[in-house]
């Protein structure tokens, strides 16, 4: 590893601590960052890292208020296991963000800021409890989205993903996994408004026959899972799969 490899990633003992004690990182280009903690944490830190590109956060986490930070360079943001405030304001700040990973996770105070990402290519949401006009923003406001993963999300409608899919003419992957409140339906909203698909993965659900055949008369590579569904490794996954 060179020297510059060496200078771009925080080892992960110290990004334990990091948060509890800030330092000037100017060249730290990739932070995978582990925080257990049972108060609220002010991200805050993140600004002693102007170059950031990409972004991990594992953790067990109270709240994480993300208000007033910045990542201007970042293309990754990955999260799991955490409450994250104005998590939305913050990635607004992003303007080459391509890749958005969250995983178990509370968002809260985002629902007034709009989720305009002019560069966003991949979006994960799993597990996640946000409001319903946060969800949709996320996949509404992104028309250039390529690849959409939607995974356990309570609260996801036939008529919510028939919106979402009108709006994402350049959708070429779609994983939906065990949203309950979908129904067969669906498969009729991705054959009219999702031209572009080229691998569709479902688990929890079943399209009907018809539908089945005419995404196969389409060439759309198909997988349907039961238990357990296997997890997409995130960032330009769908290109390592061809």
């Amino acid at each position: 590893m060179d020297k510059d490899q060496k200078s771009s990633l925080l080892p992960t003992k110290t990004t334990r601590r990091f948060a509890m004690s800030p330092k000037k990182l100017p060249n730290l280009k990739k932070l995978p960052l582990d925080i257990f903690s049972g108060s609220i944490t002010k991200a805050d830190f993140l600004n002693e890292m102007p170059n950031l590109e990409k972004i991990d956060i594992n953790g067990h986490l109270n709240g994480l208020d993300f208000r007033s930070a910045a990542s201007p360079k970042l293309t990754l943001f990955h999260m799991v296991n955490a409450t994250a405030k104005k998590l939305v304001q913050y990635l607004q700040k992003s303007p080459n963000l391509s890749v958005l990973n969250i995983h178990e996770c509370v968002l809260i105070g985002d629902s007034e800021h709009p989720a305009r990402f002019q560069n966003l290519k991949e979006l994960v949401l799993s597990k996640c409890k946000l409001p319903p006009n946060v969800l949709m923003a996320l996949c509404c406001q992104n028309p250039q989205l390529e690849q959409l993963q939607l995974r356990f999300l309570s609260t996801l409608t036939d008529e919510m993903f028939l919106k979402i899919c009108k709006e994402l003419p350049r959708l070429r992957f779609l994983a939906l996994v065990s949203c309950d409140l979908l129904t067969d339906a669906v498969g009729g909203y991705i054959i009219q408004h999702c031209g572009s698909l080229e691998k569709l993965k479902i688990s929890g659900f079943t399209l009907s026959e018809g539908a089945l055949a005419e995404l196969r008369e389409r060439h759309v590579r198909m997988k349907r899972w039961f238990w357990p569904y296997p997890f997409d490794p995130v960032g330009g996954f769908a290109q390592a799969e061809r």
